[in-house]
C-alpha cells in the first residue's frame, strides 16, 4: 500500500511500506512532473490495486499522467498520459489544473480537473470514469466554472457507497455557487450541477469546497464564504436522500483574510464510517503567524 506521495522538481516518488512490513529503502518512480509539480491523487480498492494521478508538463505543454499499481505484483506501472487531458498548446493559460481522484471498492474510477484553453476562456471541469478492463474513457466537460478558478486546488470528489459526488464553484445564472453533482455510472453521464449555497462577489472566494462522505450514502460538504468582515467555513450535510441547511461550523471563523483566495493556506476535510468528522485548516492571524486549526463533529 502506498502510504506517501512527494512531489521533486522533477519526478512524482512512491514510499511504500512492503510486505515485511518495512519501509522500501527507495521509492518507486512512477514519472516526471516536469515544471507543473503538483499534489499527486492516489486511491486504492479494495483488492489493494491502486491508482495514482497527477499534472506533468511535457515539451512546455500540461497534461495528466497516472499509474496503476496492481496487489499481485507489488509493483506500479510505467506512468501513461491520461487520454484526452493534454492541453491544445503551452503558454500562458492553457491549463490543467490538480485532479481529483475517486475509486468504489472494486476499482472502479473517476478524474477530475480543470481545463483552460486560453488566457481569455473559462476553465471546464472535465471527468473521465476508468475499469480495469477498458481503461479511461474519452473525458468530457461536466459544468463550467468560472474566470480565476484556482487550478491548484483540486475539486471536490468522493465514492459515497453508492456513486461518485462531486462539488465545485459554478456560475448558476449571475451567481456563483457552490454545485453539487453526481455520477450516473449505468448511463456514464453525469447529473445537472444542483446548486448548494450561493458565494456572491467571485472576487472574495476562489476555493474550491470540500466533501466527505461515510461509505454510507452520508455526505458533508463544506465550503468558506464571506461573513461580513471575516470569513466562515460552512456546511450542509446529505442524509435521506436530503440535503440539510447551511450551519455556520462552531469555531470555524477564518481569521486571515487571504484564505479565500490563496491556496497556500491548505485545509482539508475527512470522516470516518461512524459519522465523527473532522475540519482540519492553516490560518494566520495576520502577524505571519502560521495556525493549524482542527474541529471535530460526530453526526449520529
Amino acid at each position: 500500500m502506498v502510504s506517501l506521495f512527494e512531489n521533486l522538481p522533477d519526478a512524482t516518488d512512491a514510499y511504500r511500506i512492503d510486505l515485511t512490513r518495512e519501509w522500501a529503502e527507495q521509492p518507486d518512480k512512477l514519472g516526471a512532473t516536469g515544471s507543473a509539480v503538483a499534489p499527486t491523487a492516489v486511491e486504492f480498492d479494495d483488492a489493494g490495486n491502486g491508482l495514482a494521478l497527477w499534472r506533468a508538463t511535457k515539451s512546455g505543454v500540461e497534461q495528466l499522467y497516472f499509474s496503476r499499481f496492481r496487489a499481485a505484483s507489488g509493483k506500479w506501472a510505467a506512468a501513461t498520459f491520461l487520454p484526452g487531458s493534454k492541453a491544445s498548446e503551452g503558454g500562458s493559460g492553457y491549463e490543467r489544473g490538480v485532479p481529483a481522484l475517486a475509486t468504489d471498492p472494486q476499482g472502479k474510477a473517476v478524474a477530475l480537473w480543470l481545463a483552460a484553453e486560453g488566457t481569455t476562456a473559462t476553465p471546464k471541469l472535465m471527468a473521465s470514469h476508468y475499469n480495469a478492463i477498458s481503461g479511461w474513457a474519452p473525458p468530457l466537460p461536466i459544468g463550467m466554472t468560472f474566470s480565476g478558478a484556482p487550478m491548484d486546488e483540486p475539486p471536490a470528489l468522493v465514492f459515497d457507497g453508492e456513486t461518485f459526488v462531486a462539488a465545485f464553484l459554478a456560475y448558476q445564472g449571475s451567481e456563483l455557487q457552490t454545485v453539487v453533482t453526481r455520477f450516473d455510472a449505468t448511463n456514464s453521464v453525469w447529473s445537472r450541477p444542483e446548486p448548494r449555497q450561493s458565494l456572491g462577489d467571485p472576487s472574495s472566494v476562489t476555493r474550491m469546497p470540500k466533501l466527505a462522505s461515510d461509505g454510507r450514502g452520508h455526505l458533508i460538504l463544506v465550503w468558506a464564504s464571506d461573513a461580513g468582515s471575516t470569513y466562515q467555513f460552512y456546511y450542509q450535510r446529505y442524509a435521506n436522500a436530503a440535503w440539510g441547511a447551511t450551519t455556520a461550523v462552531p469555531g470555524g471563523a477564518i481569521e486571515h483574510p487571504d484564505f479565500p483566495l490563496s491556496s497556500s493556506f491548505s485545509w482539508s476535510l475527512a470522516s470516518n464510517r461512524d459519522g465523527l468528522a473532522a475540519l482540519a485548516w492553516t490560518d494566520d492571524d495576520g502577524s505571519g503567524v502560521s495556525t493549524k486549526r482542527i474541529r471535530l463533529a460526530s453526526f449520529y
